[in-house]
């Protein structure tokens, strides 16, 4: 999949945030997406990114990957449930 075509239903801004709250952020936007959705969360803490991919295994959603940015990483996370 190429993720620079992505169009993300809604993008979430985490960059400036301490962990644990990106995840609680990602919690509780998944369940106003639409089943397939496509979110877009903007981080700047690469550990965000690993604990990313660990919540979507473990909530059974998809994680399509990330994108280096300018400063930044967008990671992509397909709403399955």
């Amino acid at each position: 999949m190429d993720l620079t075509s992505i169009k993300a239903e809604r993008i979430i801004d985490v960059r400036n945030m301490p962990c644990p709250r990106p995840i609680h952020e990602v919690q509780n936007t998944i369940p106003g997406l639409r089943v397939n959705a496509i979110l877009e969360i903007q981080v700047a803490d690469r550990g965000t990114k690993t604990d990313l991919r660990l919540w979507c295994d473990e909530m059974k959603q998809e994680f399509l990957g990330y994108l280096e940015r300018d400063g930044y990483e967008s990671v992509f996370i397909r709403r399955i449930l």
